[in-house]
């Protein structure tokens, strides 16, 4: 993606932030900004990138030296405790390449307490989220890869990488087009789409469902940066910089909302069957009234 459309999406970002069309929330998340949550959500995307990177000593920093996880079995043999923790972590990264890994914070819940035995501050922070991950291992030839789960935050993915093709440019618009309807409605175009569905995509809601006072142009735009189908969003990220950049000298037209029988094509046959039963509980209703 060109890093003038990069810019121009920032600007109105930040110009929708500062209109009050986005209320305060951490960028990518559902957190309220405080300095308490971004220190929190700060450390745990300084935990998220060193999964990324395979980087065993900044995770063991982070790891409390009480640290125990009990394994599956009854007995202790599978457990690990923190001197342990180093080599448990290297046999999970061995053989791991291009590890991707993404978190949606949804709430932060501070816990004010005071420890049993110290009676000093014990605060707890609980983090209800949400991830998704990939990765890639070597074959048993050494050479291939294969991989493992769909790349990206699913709500941010283009319909056609869940059908197993590759990323591209028209996925990587798609994504900055999703990032600023979710930017304005705190919604998402398709729905929140959690790393276990396989979503269907329709057509996609209007902003104007969730904002009446999203002007027409801008409208037009995020429908169109977010179309189901490659072939009717931007080409590239020059078209979609011309179209930030006219707004509504030049508006788009708002996209034509798709028949329900293209949306469904077994729609007809199901319509068919339907009208087929009706009349023939009309015609033994008559029979039978005789």
């Amino acid at each position: 993606m060109g890093m003038r459309l990069l810019k121009q999406v920032g600007v109105l970002a930040a110009a929708l932030a500062m209109s009050g069309c986005a209320d305060r929330f951490l960028p990518n998340t559902d957190v309220e900004d405080t300095s308490d949550h971004r220190k929190i959500v700060s450390f745990c995307e300084a935990y998220r990138k060193a999964v990324e990177r395979k980087d065993v000593p900044t995770l063991l920093g982070m790891a409390s030296p009480d640290y125990y996880e009990e394994g599956p079995n009854v007995d202790a043999s599978d457990d690990v405790d923190y001197a342990g923790l180093r080599d448990y972590l290297a046999s999970k990264f061995d053989g791991a390449n291009n590890i991707r890994y993404e978190i949606r914070y949804r709430r932060i819940t501070l816990d004010h307490k005071k420890c049993v035995d110290t009676n000093e501050p014990c605060d707890r922070v609980l983090v209800d989220y949400t991830y998704s991950g990939s990765y890639r291992v070597a074959a048993s030839d050494g050479v291939d890869f294969q991989e493992i789960n769909n790349p990206g935050t699913p709500s941010y993915m283009a319909p056609q990488l869940f059908a197993g093709e590759a990323a591209s440019v028209s996925s990587d618009l798609y994504a900055a087009g999703v990032t600023l309807y979710q930017l304005l409605t705190r919604k998402y175009p398709y729905g929140e789409i959690e790393p276990f569905q396989k979503p269907r995509f329709g057509d996609p809601v209007t902003p104007l469902r969730f904002r009446p006072d999203v002007p027409q142009w801008l409208e037009a735009l995020l429908l169109k940066a977010v179309a189901r189908d490659e072939k009717d969003r931007f080409e590239t990220a020059e078209e979609f910089l011309l179209a930030l950049e006219q707004g509504a000298n030049k508006p788009l037209r708002t996209p034509r909302r798709m028949p329900l029988a293209q949306r469904d094509p077994q729609f007809g046959l199901k319509l068919l069957a339907l009208g087929s039963l009706l009349v023939n509980v009309i015609l033994l209703w008559l029979l039978l009234a005789r």
